[in-house]
């Protein structure tokens, strides 16, 4: 059919009312016919007229369709751009054609003509439009390598359609069209990222980074903690991991040491997912530097990558807050980053960046309870030494002079048992015998006798001293004094003549010799024997002091009067037996069957 007799068939056909008339199903089958014409307008006459019928004959919707295919796949230019124009129309009218027109028109992007590449570009930003959710579905199929593809001829096309499709993702991103089709939390950016990261562990090398950095990375998705970004950033570190095991064991090695080609762009990765965006746990980070920080490894590895190593090392460590074992341990270690650093050109940036985070993670550190070893101190002081006052030398030396000052101080503070605030014990002749007036014979000193004697517990199990223990006597009881004359009401009989013998001997001597005290005799200054804590640490009914009386005693001058500690209160002593002694002259106002108490008790 010539071209006027279709284009007057296809005229009056559009004019009839009924879209299922005869006519109009003529039309459409003569403009089917049309598209394996030799001739080029005809071709593209019926490109351009078809979607105006194919949908109102269903059953013959996909011999349509399929003409409009082999018009894109013509070998004239014009031909083919008329197709693709005739794809986005069928799409818009009938969306059930989007999916399959999108996967024809990703299939085009390899076409060799840069005006077509443009053409089939803004077809696929139509079906965005479209259906945006379905178009990034198909776009995502072409991106995930097959399981079971054995061919290498469709390999190598595959491969190569891959790249196409991820170009296309890239640049249609940086213009911003698929932020305007896939709004974040929409099921579109959902496709796309499923699809995307997916496919992560599938991918080579090269298509991974170009996945990652130029599309996964400048998506929203990543600004807020997910569980989609935790996914990404446990794939990525195990596709690091294994990238440094191929660089570990590649033979490349370059004067003796070995560059870390593959793992090299996964350093920078790691940083943004797990330090800049926080998609995953910084102890997992930290646990893939350790092992290439070791000495076998980090001394294998090029100058160059030991100096990116540290530097993201330290990174890491310095976003790290807490002070866990492995951070502890990690820190142990400076001083070999630092002897390594104090070789580098501290001059450049880098170099001076992370001796920077080093030494704040270490006064971090500092900051929360760790002391720091003196053998970092010194190395970060070497450090300073070689380090210029230029960029950030001025913040390392502040840094490092902080640590000093920060070691100094805790240097300088009392360990715990040091600072734990107890009286000096008793003297073991305080504790162990009964407090007496020494002998006329003995020169007494003021400085001698306390004025406050505060009673601690001893460091035989923390109790009070006692006569049921004495301070050289072990936690079983057993003591190191001689066996002593056990008296009849419970206690013991020492050497050391007694309280009421020595009372008596000194009233008999001041009736006799009432001036007879020597002249250096003067009177001591009064002691008061008071606990400190005496509700914590006297016995309810446990006497104070070794040998006091059970029963209140009074003494005639001034009414001074001994009292028996009860809980919760402290026995005081107004004044000394030896002023008593001297201002009466003897022994005054103790009863009598006070006194054969006492003998009976010493018998």
């Amino acid at each position: 059919m010539e071209d006027r007799e279709l284009q007057a068939l296809v005229r009056r056909a559009k004019s009839i009312s009924d879209k299922t008339s005869t006519s109009r199903r003529s039309a459409l089958r003569q403009l089917v016919e049309a598209t394996h014409s030799s001739n080029v307008s005809l071709k593209t006459f019926a490109a351009k007229n078809i979607p105006d019928f194919f949908q109102d004959f269903p059953e013959a919707e996909e011999d349509a369709i399929n003409a409009i295919y082999d018009l894109c796949e013509d070998q004239v230019s014009q031909v083919r751009m008329a197709g693709y124009n005739a794809l986005v129309q069928m799409s818009r009218l009938e969306k059930k054609w989007v999916k399959r027109n999108a996967d024809v028109l990703v299939q085009l992007l390899q076409s060799d003509d840069p005006n077509e590449v443009t053409m089939v570009r803004k077809a696929l930003v139509d079906h965005l439009q479209l259906d945006a959710r379905v178009t990034l579905g198909v776009l995502c199929d072409q991106v995930i390598p097959p399981d079971d593809l054995a061919d290498l001829e469709e390999l190598s096309m595959r491969d190569s359609l891959r790249k196409l499709v991820l170009s296309f993702i890239t640049s249609e991103l940086k213009k911003g069209q698929l932020v305007r089709y896939m709004p974040p939390g929409s099921e579109a950016e959902a496709t796309l990222l499923d699809g995307l990261i997916s496919a992560i562990p599938k991918l080579g090398e090269s298509m991974a980074q170009l996945t990652l950095k130029d599309i996964l990375m400048q998506t929203q998705f990543l600004d807020i903690p997910c569980s989609r970004g935790s996914t990404l950033s446990q794939l990525v570190l195990q596709r690091a991991k294994k990238a440094l095991s191929d660089d570990h064991t590649s033979p490349n090695a370059q004067n003796g040491s070995r560059p870390l080609n593959k793992t090299r762009p996964y350093f920078d990765i790691l940083s943004v997912l797990f330090i800049s965006k926080s998609q995953g746990k910084l102890e997992d980070l930290i646990n893939f530097y350790t092992p290439i920080l070791g000495k076998p490894v980090f001394s294998q590895i090029s100058t160059e990558d030991q100096l990116t190593v540290l530097h993201h090392f330290a990174e890491t460590l310095h976003a790290s807050k807490a002070n866990d074992p492995s951070v502890v341990r990690l820190l142990n270690l400076t001083p070999s980053f630092f002897e390594y650093l104090s070789k580098t050109n501290l001059s450049e940036v880098k170099s001076q960046e992370t001796c920077r985070m080093l030494l704040q993670r270490i006064l971090l550190a500092t900051g929360n309870g760790w002391t720091i070893p003196l053998q970092v101190l010194h190395s970060a002081q070497s450090l300073g030494r070689v380090v210029p006052s230029l960029g950030h030398g001025e913040d390392i030396h502040g840094l490092i002079r902080s640590l000093a000052t920060k070691r100094r101080d805790s240097s300088a503070k009392p360990s715990l048992k040091s600072r734990t605030l107890t009286s000096p014990p008793f003297p073991s002749t305080i504790a162990s015998q009964d407090i007496a007036p020494p002998s006329l014979s003995s020169t007494i000193s003021t400085s001698a006798v306390p004025s406050r004697i505060n009673l601690v517990p001893t460091p035989q199990g923390g109790k009070l001293l006692s006569r049921k223990q004495a301070p050289d006597s072990d936690n079983s009881g057993n003591s190191s004094h001689p066996t002593k004359k056990v008296k009849k009401g419970g206690g013991e009989l020492d050497s050391t003549p007694s309280l009421l013998s020595r009372m008596a001997s000194s009233s008999s001597m001041s009736r006799t010799r009432p001036n007879s005290y020597p002249n250096q005799l003067h009177q001591p200054s009064r002691p008061q024997l008071r606990p400190q804590h005496s509700e914590s640490l006297l016995e309810e009914g446990e006497l104070v002091i070794k040998g006091a009386a059970k029963k209140e005693m009074s003494l005639s001058a001034g009414n001074e009067t001994y009292h028996r500690a009860e809980p919760g209160q402290a026995l005081t002593v107004d004044s000394s037996l030896i002023d008593r002694l001297t201002l009466n002259g003897g022994m005054v106002g103790i009863k009598p069957h006070a006194r054969r108490n006492k003998r009976r008790g010493m018998a």
